[in-house]
Order: C-alpha cells, then structure tokens, then sequence
C-alpha cells in the first residue's frame, strides 16, 4: 500500500488563526460597509464618489497580499506560482492606479 500523498502536505491552520482568514474578513467589511453606503446615502451625495474610490484603494493591498500568499502555496508547480505572482503584480499596478485615481479625482481636484 503506497503512502496517501496528501498526508506529506502541511495542513492549514484553522480559521481564524490564520491571517488570510482576517485579511478575507477585513475586505468584506469593507465591501460590506461600502455598499451599505451606496444603499442609504449617508453623508450626501458628494460623499458617495470618495467613499466608493476609498473602498477600493483599501481593498488593492489587501487583495494583492493574499495572491503573494497564494504563490507561496505548498504544492503548487512552477507555472501557478507564477501565475499567482503575476495575479498578484497585476492587483498591485491597479492598486497604484487605483490610488493615483483616488488622488486625483477625490482629494486634489474636489
């Protein structure tokens, strides 16, 4: 009988030990937190726009993270790290621009 293969592999650690698992919850507070914003208005309409840009700048880190974290992942072959990096570069240059675009539409030219 030949070893289970799975076995060799190291298992996770339960939720909520696990920082993926607050960086998960972290961006659906947010998510949450914006679209209740949108729902009921609050602030006024001037303050939708800057709150909608802001979720989304707090989300870019986040999200980029965790894909660095996925490429970092036991058992994966060479093309998913990779692939995973790539995800992960790609989140980062949209968080910049993101960001850039945060800047200028929200704080520098309202």
């Amino acid at each position: 009988m030949s070893p289970d293969p799975s076995s060799s592999l190291p298992q996770p650690a339960p939720i909520g030990r696990d920082a993926g698992s607050w960086m998960l919850g972290l961006i659906l507070a947010i998510v949450a937190g914006a679209l209740s914003w949108m729902h009921f208005r609050w602030g006024g309409e001037e303050r939708l726009i800057l709150v909608t840009n802001l979720a989304f700048v707090a989300i870019g880190p986040l999200m980029t993270i965790m894909c660095w974290r996925a490429s970092g992942s036991a058992g994966l072959g060479q093309r998913d790290r990779l692939g995973w990096r790539l995800l992960a570069l790609g989140g980062f240059c949209y968080w910049i621009a993101d960001s850039l675009w945060f800047y200028y539409n929200g704080v520098r030219f309202s």
